[in-house]
């Protein structure tokens, strides 16, 4: 049995998405447009499916599979059918050696990771039905041996919708097995044009190949992160109201529409869009897909499964035109309320709507109460038509006689650079709830998303081991949730020891361009050299500091469940419970090391706000912003 797929982690996405541009890079190298069917292509080999294509002759389908072939390094076979092919030319077959007076087996060319089969509609029903038998059981059997097909295994199907005389058109059985089907569409002038001249170039010469540019390996890989994509309750629910309104049209589009579907999609057809829209959201950078991910594939996905009636056909009426009746009617869940994993629990607490549309607390180089507008003066110059009469500077234009218009910097975008201590500490329990890594998650979700709704980029520094490592600026909510999990993974692996101070200074050595930079970080004593390399970034950066308190070290009374270290995570002994004069102790020296952050905080005009839990953490952060803006202004 294959074990469950686990949800991807940052790094294997990052490895998908490199192998992913690879393969189209190369793959665009040579194919000249067909975009859709680059994608369709690369979603059959991600979700380990088959593709089904129809188009007219000359429209380099043969070309495109050979060359997605030759990218992952893997064997491509082609299968030209015709009447007269028999199964065992498909999957192989036992041939007499007459010197050893034995049968060897010949393994036919469906042995192979691309397999093309061109035109199947014209191969006979029993060949169509070896070849189909083969893609559904990954196996061929030849003289009661059974011979597994290699993985990955893929089959491009075309079939040609002119010249139908002589033709055996696939069973609607058999084409619901393929995931997609895709109608390949002629070239645009502009696309045409490029043909000639790659032809011209030597790119398209006979025997020439891709570039091999990923291995079997890798396609193994993004098989293994597609499996692990998110997929919601919400999303899986839309997926099975389409196929249940393509059964019962009648009850949903109408007697005027439903009597064109002669049979609804089939139970495969769910399984087709949970597959693909897995794959499709890898490819488009997300570890989750969107309901925008189901409608996008809906073509492909429908097209061969809801079976039109002959009135349909007499009537001009297509299958896309019913499938978009069906989408039309189902509803679509909220893409804005849409948001999964780490950053759900985060907007539940946000209720600060009513703030963002007054000031944007994590303003930058230019405060304004109104987004692009700054208090930085430019310059002054007479009124023009157009100008804002807010914009009129009444003593200016009392001394010059004239309205006089006076000029602000535009405020700019900034970059919120989050610089969060990803120690083991970080694992331990908050003073008032929960721990402090999700505390840490709370806090630095709250505030990238009010920096991306304002339309601000976010980054992410933090310690992998001992060595700082920073996330590419993200802008999205979906680029939020990346950047939660990395930040969720580098806690569960880190070390004890903290690497705060190592961060501050790689930031003022490393980053030029003024940000605001965010610390979150465990209560550790804010020290001599942290106060330093604080100095130092105070010189360049905006600063904000983060505190996430520590539980008691020591429980006042006793309890039946040992509190423990927030350091070494050990249970502290019992016979420690309920000393008060140790407790007396502690607290002093939390006290006093509270004393120093604050003063050393206070002195190099740092923001800052200490959290004890989830219930007062937004609470807490707003009023930090908010105090922060009013004395900036």
């Amino acid at each position: 049995m294959n074990p469950a797929p686990t949800e991807p982690t940052p790094d294997q996405l990052q490895q998908a998405h490199e192998v992913i541009a690879r393969i189209t890079e190369a793959y665009s190298a040579r194919i000249v447009g067909q975009d859709r069917l680059r994608t369709s292509l690369l979603i059959a080999l991600i979700a380990g499916g088959h593709v089904l294509l129809e188009s007219v002759p000359g429209l380099a389908k043969t070309t495109a599979a050979s060359t997605l072939a030759d990218t992952i390094d893997g064997t491509f076979k082609r299968i030209q059918c015709t009447p007269d092919l028999l199964p065992s030319d498909i999957t192989g077959t036992q041939i007499y050696d007459a010197q050893t007076g034995t049968f060897r087996t010949v393994l036919g060319p469906v042995h192979a990771n691309v397999v093309l089969l061109d035109e199947i509609n014209r191969s006979s029903a029993k060949a169509q039905s070896a070849m189909l038998e083969a893609m559904q059981e990954r196996q061929t059997t030849i003289g009661g041996e059974l011979h597994e097909l290699p993985d990955p295994f893929m089959v491009i199907a075309t079939q040609n919708p002119i010249e139908q005389e002589g033709t055996y058109e696939l069973p609607e059985a058999q084409m619901d097995r393929f995931l997609l089907k895709e109608i390949v569409q002629y070239p645009s002038p502009q696309e045409e044009l490029e043909v000639l001249e790659r032809l011209d170039s030597g790119v398209l010469a006979p025997g020439q190949h891709a570039s091999k540019v990923a291995t079997i390996a890798d396609v193994s890989l993004l098989q293994d992160v597609a499996a692990g994509i998110h997929v919601s309750q919400e999303v899986r629910n839309y997926i099975v109201g389409l196929a249940y309104v393509t059964r019962n049209p009648a009850q949903y589009i109408g007697d005027d529409k439903a009597r064109f579907i002669k049979y609804g999609a089939s139970p495969r057809a769910s399984i087709a869009f949970l597959r693909a829209s897995r794959a499709f959201a890898l490819l488009n950078g997300r570890d989750h897909v969107v309901p925008d991910d189901v409608s996008s594939l809906r073509h492909v996905v429908l097209r061969h499964r809801v079976l039109l009636s002959y009135e349909a056909e007499a009537e001009g009426v297509r299958s896309e035109d019913i499938i978009d009746a069906v989408f039309g009617v189902v509803p679509t869940p909220d893409r804005r309320r849409f948001v999964v994993g780490h950053l759900a629990p985060v907007k539940s607490k946000l209720f600060i709507a009513s703030t963002l549309k007054s000031v944007h607390p994590l303003d930058g180089g230019y405060a304004s109460l109104v987004r692009g507008r700054s208090f930085d003066f430019e310059d002054l110059r007479p009124y023009e038509h157009g100008d804002e009469v807010r914009d009129i500077d009444w003593r200016a234009t009392a001394r010059a006689g004239e309205p006089m218009v006076k000029r602000s910097y535009a405020e700019r975008r900034h970059t919120i650079l989050f610089v969060v201590d990803t120690s083991a500490a970080m694992r331990a329990l908050a003073r008032d709830e929960g721990t402090k890594k999700q505390l840490a998650i709370l806090t630095v979700g709250a505030l990238a998303t009010l920096a991306v709704r304002h339309g601000d980029d976010v980054q992410l520094m933090y310690a992998d081991g001992d060595r700082p490592t920073r996330l590419a600026p993200r802008s999205s909510e979906g680029g939020i949730e990346q950047l939660l999990r990395t930040m969720d993974d580098a806690i569960e692996r880190a070390h004890l020891v903290s690497a705060r101070d190592l961060l501050l200074h790689h930031v003022a050595q490393t980053v030029a361009r003024r940000m605001i930079v965010v610390v979150v970080t465990d209560e550790e004593p804010l020290g001599a050299s942290t106060e330093r390399e604080l100095k130092r970034l105070r010189a360049q950066h905006d600063v904000l500091w983060v505190t996430l308190r520590d539980a008691d070290p020591v429980l006042a009374t006793p309890s039946a469940a040992p509190r423990r270290d927030v350091a070494s995570q050990w249970a502290v002994p019992e016979f420690l419970h309920g000393d008060a004069a140790i407790v007396a102790e502690l607290e002093a020296e939390r006290a006093a090391a509270d004393a120093r952050r604050i003063a050393v905080l206070e002195r190099l005009a740092v923001s800052h706000t200490a959290l004890e839990g989830e219930r007062t953490a937004i609470a807490d952060l707003l009023a930090m912003l908010h105090g922060r803006a009013h004395a900036r202004r």
